[in-house]
């Protein structure tokens, strides 16, 4: 409560130390850590906290940011898959999982996720975000290559992304400024006519 973020993690690696110590301390521990940017230690106590409760969903979420800051993303994968398992039709871990293989660039596996979270909750608004995002990309990146390379230059990639951010902002979310200038972008740019 008094901010010293240094102060509580010090007092609970002691707790921690402790055999019979409580998942929720190594849980507190791991939060502190992470606060204070020691993702390895916080990694390796939300660890614990997951083998001790393997139901408690947040963990596999903090888990996760660990291996992401320490640049660990097949990591970082692998402990959603888990989670997915254990929550199959939970859209945050789909969108979450659809995330971490977007930044891998895994396009194709994050399409497949996210539309396993809109199939799972048509009202998922997020799902719509994440499927505009991934199909922006592959549309300008189809722009930047001028339809050569390894993804044909199609306006099918327009007009999907237009179409995902248009139900975004119906359902509506933290990302509707984000979703609009998507769309602007869309409309103003288009790939040339051959």
């Amino acid at each position: 409560r008094r901010g010293d973020v240094e102060g509580a993690e010090r007092d609970l690696a002691l707790a921690a130390d402790n055999p019979d110590a409580p998942a929720w301390v190594h849980y507190a521990l791991g939060l502190s850590r992470f606060a204070l940017g020691r993702f390895d230690g916080a990694s390796a106590s939300f660890e614990r906290v997951r083998a001790a409760d393997p139901t408690f969903q947040p963990v596999y979420f903090d888990l996760v940011d660990s291996f992401l800051q320490l640049d660990r993303p097949k990591q970082a994968e692998a402990v959603l898959d888990a989670a997915r398992e254990r929550w199959p039709a939970d859209t945050d871990v789909l969108n979450a999982l659809g995330i971490v293989q977007y930044h891998q660039d895994d396009l194709d596996g994050a399409i497949r996720t996210f539309q396993k979270a809109v199939d799972a909750d048509a009202a998922d608004g997020l799902a719509y975000f994440n499927l505009g995002k991934v199909y922006q990309l592959r549309y300008e990146r189809t722009l930047r290559t001028g339809g050569t390379g390894r993804v044909p230059a199609s306006e099918t990639y327009r007009q999907r992304a237009r179409e995902y951010f248009q139900r975004y902002l119906v359902i509506g979310g933290p990302f509707v400024t984000q979703a609009r200038a998507a769309l602007n972008n869309l409309d103003w740019v288009k790939v040339p006519e051959d």
